[in-house]
């Protein structure tokens, strides 16, 4: 291509009208330089791909690096723990169980929990597995035979338990008869020194609060009821052990789940472990660590830039972290 324009400025030189050539031969230089700028854009465009793909690869890793870690350290409870609830519900067949908490400095988290490890949750579970042909009267009705009111009575063998959840004060569980309508709600209280049970039914027709009726109540067997919530309390709490995956983390309504900004995170509960620490008659920080141990930390702590500052001042070692940042 470049002889070819040669021997067309050397005919310009010599005079000779060759204007449809030398067109012809701009048109190829300027398709040539298209086709190997299309091919340089090409190329680009791959390797661009090809980062933007390991990029994206590099920061999952790190999205999962950071929950793991994160995880991990909410599973050793280092916040004062205000609240926990364990909460259940049916789903297909199977049982979906979260553990909730709320902590000091607006902090609430979340877990999911593998439910297939807790032998009353592996399968639907009915009633009967607590106690075998207990029945409740829900309400009061006449018969031909007698003029005064009989209780009817719905037996519990055939329901299921549908949702439950426990707190620090109560248990509340619902079970359904899944051909019908009808269910169970019982809400049980212990304290100390006794334990309570609340039931109420609903079906159809309405709904009725079983103790709060004189005359239902006085059938109610409360303390095979008792015994069953009991069972259930101690299963759901068996939950909490088992823990999946973290699934809510708000810190003053942040969703550091989503920013995976998690430094106030550690900041706040970095002062509350201190603080706690000082408390403590005759205590002193890192008293039990190597000195291998403290260089581990600072290092750790240095990760953080100068951010970590703030949390070796908590510890009153930020003299060795100085050094790193004072220019």
């Amino acid at each position: 291509m470049i002889k070819e324009l040669d021997e067309t400025l050397r005919s310009y030189s010599k005079g000779e009208d060759l204007d449809d050539e030398f067109r012809e031969l701009i048109s190829k230089i300027e398709e040539f330089a298209d086709t190997a700028a299309l091919q340089t854009k090409r190329v680009l465009e791959q390797k661009f791909e090809k980062q933007k793909e390991e990029l994206k690869e590099e920061a999952e890793a790190y999205r999962i690096k950071a929950l793991k870690s994160i995880e991990t350290f909410l599973s050793s409870d280092p916040l004062p723990i205000l609240d926990k609830r364990v909460t259940l519900k049916a789903v297909g067949g199977a049982y979906e169980a979260r553990v909730r908490y709320t902590c000091a400095e607006k902090i609430e988290y979340e877990f999911l929990l593998d439910t297939k490890n807790v032998d009353l949750f592996q399968n639907s579970l009915e009633f009967s597995k607590f106690e075998k042909g207990l029945k409740i009267a829900v309400r009061l009705g006449k018969t031909w035979l007698k003029s005064e009111l009989v209780p009817g009575y719905e037996k519990l063998d055939q329901y299921v338990l549908s949702s439950a959840e426990v707190s620090k004060t109560n248990t509340v569980a619902t079970f359904i008869h899944e051909q019908s309508e009808k269910k169970f709600t019982f809400v049980y209280s212990k304290s100390e020194t006794q334990s309570f049970i609340e039931v109420k039914y609903e079906d159809s027709q309405g709904s009725v609060d079983v103790n709060a009726d004189p005359q239902l109540n006085k059938y109610l067997e409360t303390e095979p009821l008792k015994y069953a919530l009991e069972n259930l309390t101690l299963a759901l709490l068996e939950l909490e052990r088992h823990k999946m995956r973290l699934t809510k983390l708000v810190q003053d309504e942040n969703d550091l789940l989503s920013s995976l900004d998690f430094f106030e995170l550690l900041l706040t509960s970095s002062k509350i472990a201190s603080q706690n620490l000082k408390k403590v008659p005759g205590a002193t920080l890192f008293t039990e660590f190597s000195k291998e141990e403290i260089v581990q930390f600072v290092e750790r702590l240095k990760l953080l830039g100068r951010e970590g500052l703030q949390i070796a001042s908590l510890f009153g070692i930020e003299s060795l972290l100085e050094k790193e940042f004072a220019h």
